[in-house]
């Protein structure tokens, strides 16, 4: 019997730099999620793809009873990218736009509780070594 061959780092990252992949991104992570938590544990899966990634918000959230090792317990907000260039700033611009809006929202009167929500940052692009935001 033949197996596929796997899909390499190199590939992951040369589909990041097209067109295609902001908008199908989201869609993979989606598929990822659904196929390492199981069903009884989903309680929430919102990756919107295509046409919808412009819309605003978050780029997916997740509500599970039991997270995994790729997807948090609980409340999960989470940024997707496939930025060329500084995939490490993108991840830190979502985070530091993300905690700014909150504490907005708290200016505001607004009541929110993120103390037991996961931020997660995802990106097609291969890193620096340094896998430490800021």
């Amino acid at each position: 019997m033949r197996y596929p061959k796997w899909v390499t780092a190199q590939d992951l990252d040369r589909w990041a730099a097209t067109l295609q992949a902001k908008g199908t991104l989201p869609e993979l992570v989606r598929r990822l999620v659904w196929a390492t938590v199981p069903q009884e544990h989903l309680l929430k899966v919102d990756f919107p793809s295509e046409a919808e990634i412009h819309r605003p918000g978050y780029d997916g959230t997740t509500v599970t009873r039991k997270g995994t090792i790729f997807v948090p317990e609980g409340v999960g907000f989470w940024e997707l990218g496939c930025d060329v260039n500084d995939p490490k700033g993108k991840a830190q611009r979502d985070y530091d736009t993300r905690v700014s809006e909150h504490n907005q929202r708290i200016e505001d009167g607004e009541h929110e509780d993120l103390s037991q929500a996961t931020f997660v940052a995802v990106t097609a692009r291969r890193l620096p070594a340094s896998r430490e935001l800021g």
